[in-house]
């Protein structure tokens, strides 16, 4: 992976959707940037995201809430 890369939404618990997103670093690995959605009455977004994946990761979003 060279390049920041969004992947599929999963269910890290009940209620809990994950918008995973990994940033390479060279030598040292990869930097996980998620996102979370925490689902209720009105859903919650915790947003550590990556701004320049904004196309990829607004239609995630849509896809879990």
């Amino acid at each position: 992976m060279d390049k920041p890369t969004m992947f599929e939404p999963y269910e890290a618990a009940p209620d809990i959707e994950v918008l995973p997103c990994y940033f390479p670093i060279p030598i040292l690995g990869l930097l996980p940037i998620n996102a979370f959605v925490l689902k209720a009455a009105e859903p919650v977004l915790v947003d550590t995201g990556f701004a320049l994946l904004s196309d990829e990761f607004l239609p995630q979003l849509a896809s879990v809430i």
